[in-house]
């Protein structure tokens, strides 16, 4: 099956790939853990329920800089094949004369 069949078909959905496991992420992920564990232990109702509001307004921003990171990148992507293709034409002009 070719790319364009598996996004037509829903077997690659880029939005829900799949999340990074490598070391490195997932001991950071623990000290994140820890740090909000550390902070919810010490903060009042009132500002653990706003420490809430940040961590969500944080993951809003990583999730609209993804989007904006994965658009330029299709857009590059498409801007190299259009050179590509272009280069093509110019080689079977050649061929052609």
């Amino acid at each position: 099956m070719s790319i364009f069949e598996l996004l037509y078909y829903g077997k690659i959905i880029p939005f829900e790939r799949g999340s990074v496991q490598s070391p490195e992420y997932l001991k950071n992920e623990l000290k994140i853990d820890a740090e909000r564990d550390y902070f919810n232990g010490k903060l009042s109702p009132a500002d653990h329920e706003r420490f809430r509001n940040l961590e969500d307004l944080f993951s809003q921003a990583s999730k609209a800089d993804e989007i904006n990171n994965f658009a330029y990148g299709f857009t590059m992507g498409a801007l190299i094949m259009h050179e590509i293709m272009e280069g093509k034409e110019k080689i079977i002009q050649n061929c052609m004369e």
